[in-house]
């Protein structure tokens, strides 16, 4: 049994707001953590600040409404561009949290939910903790929690998960085993294009307000702290709604109409609508079909969002779970893997079909006399549909044809041949051909594209560019 100060913690670190929770080993169930910092909310945004009058760290939603031209947000929509120091800051104030419940808690378990862009820099942040930490797909997750009270049941499940970057769509036919019938697809309609939307007009109110000719960078800062102060109220009424700018003086009255609501929604609305509509032409599946729409993410807290799908599947059980979906999943799984979950219901969920990757898929690239293999995709981080890339200099000379070796690697770390490139000659000097090599998995097969980069101005691109085809195992 775990100690009284022991913890299995499940982790969702999104794109925009991020969830802690933990398996309450007395109640049998998830539960989650207020990590808002007052801000009354299961969630804390995933964002951080230096203050650098008073050289501290500053976490969350505090962070975003509080920047300024001298202490800007360092991270917002984490990607692989974060500095490793600024994932491991984050990381230890988020898992800080879990003090409020107990001030000499310890970490039994971390199981992380992934949603496939997370980096290596990512994970360092976890190496300092020494308990166990699991890296879960985000998908497992959200079925671990819709099924840990209720058996599976035969039935097509669409499962929707809305938030920062946009609307991922995935197809499932769920029976004694979960299995994706689709890859995932994604659609531009990301919530910060809300916001974007928001911080125009109120920039237009501002300007016409203060007969200014134009906005000054720290006004610019301002009004994007205030949009993040007040989206909520905006979006999530979708009434009319009346505002103030303090920050300026004299203060500033903003009045959003319903009209101005309805007309910023309405481009994702419809973008929203023909993505579903395409998404199952593609399928080959009617929409009559689905028995189950599953509603993951914050962009479903919108009523318009919901709409959509209501207004699409009128015959369909809709579901959105209340709290952090993919943070209490992810301690159901520490729970059943740690054996604190009875044994006829502590088989782990699996899901058959196209997230399943069974080796690291790369190149080999020379450091000094030694072939070093340099991971593009990383079966624990994949996720279908999604572009992986990596640069190289290639060192032969690209004057005539040559090739490039696309290996994999397993689990035990074997490599092995994929497919040999065959490259067109480029036509530029030996070290100087910079290429970029993205791959992407399209369902039935690897697609690879391979296009030159130029190398600075004494060697711009040629415009090389050429697709390959790696067929699955």
């Amino acid at each position: 049994m775990l100690k009284e100060n022991q913890f299995i913690l499940g982790i969702d670190i999104g794109d925009a707001t991020s969830s802690l929770a933990y398996f309450d080993t007395k109640k049998m169930a998830p539960q989650t953590l207020d990590i808002s910092g007052g801000y009354g909310k299961t969630t804390m945004a995933t964002a951080l600040q230096f203050i650098k009058e008073t050289k501290e760290w500053v976490f969350g939603d505090y962070a975003l409404q509080n920047q300024s031209q001298s202490n800007p947000v360092l991270c917002r929509l984490f990607s692989s561009a974060t500095k490793p120091e600024h994932w491991i800051r984050y990381v230890d104030e988020f898992l800080r949290n879990i003090l409020s419940i107990n001030p000499r808690a310890q970490l039994a378990a971390i199981v992380v939910s992934q949603t496939g862009g997370e980096t290596k820099n990512f994970k360092i942040a976890f190496d300092k903790y020494k308990s166990i930490t699991f890296f879960v797909p985000h998908s497992k997750c959200i079925f671990e929690y819709h099924y840990f009270t209720k058996k599976p049941q035969n039935e097509k499940l669409l499962l929707l998960d809305y938030g920062a970057r946009g609307l991922r769509a995935g197809l499932y036919t769920i029976g004694k085993e979960i299995k994706q019938e689709s890859r995932t697809e994604e659609a531009k309609v990301a919530t910060y294009l809300l916001e974007a939307s928001l911080e125009e007009y109120f920039a237009s109110i501002f300007v016409k307000a203060q007969n200014a000719s134009y906005l000054k960078k720290e006004d610019m800062i301002n009004i994007k702290n205030f949009v993040q102060e007040h989206k909520d109220q905006v979006f999530l009424r979708q009434k009319s709604t009346k505002l103030y700018m303090n920050f300026c003086f004299p203060p500033v009255t903003c009045k959003v109409a319903e009209a101005n609501v309805k007309e910023m929604i309405s481009p994702l609305r419809r973008t929203m609508m023909e993505f579903l509509k395409n998404f199952f032409d593609k399928q080959g599946v009617d929409i009559s079909d689905i028995d189950t729409v599953l509603l993951v993410g914050g962009g479903f807290e919108m009523s318009w969002s919901k709409g959509v799908v209501d207004e699409l599947f009128p015959d369909a059980n809709v579901v959105k779970h209340k709290g952090a979906m993919s943070a209490m999943g992810a301690t159901i799984i520490g729970a059943k893997k740690l054996g604190f979950i009875p044994k006829d219901i502590a088989k782990e969920i699996t899901i058959e079909g196209f997230t399943q990757l069974y080796h690291d898929i790369g190149v080999n690239v020379k450091q000094g006399k030694t072939d070093v293999f340099v991971p593009i995709i990383e079966r624990e981080n994949f996720s279908p549909g999604r572009s992986y890339n990596c640069t190289v200099i290639v060192a032969d000379d690209t004057r005539k044809p040559f090739t490039i070796d696309i290996v994999k690697r397993s689990p035990a770390g074997d490599v092995s041949l994929a497919q040999t490139l065959n490259i067109d000659p480029i036509h530029t000097p030996p070290l100087t051909t910079r290429l970029n090599i993205s791959i992407v998995y399209t369902g039935n097969y690897f697609n690879v594209k391979v296009v030159d980069m130029g190398f600075g101005e004494l060697f711009p691109s040629t415009g090389f560019s050429k697709e390959y085809r790696i067929e699955e195992d």
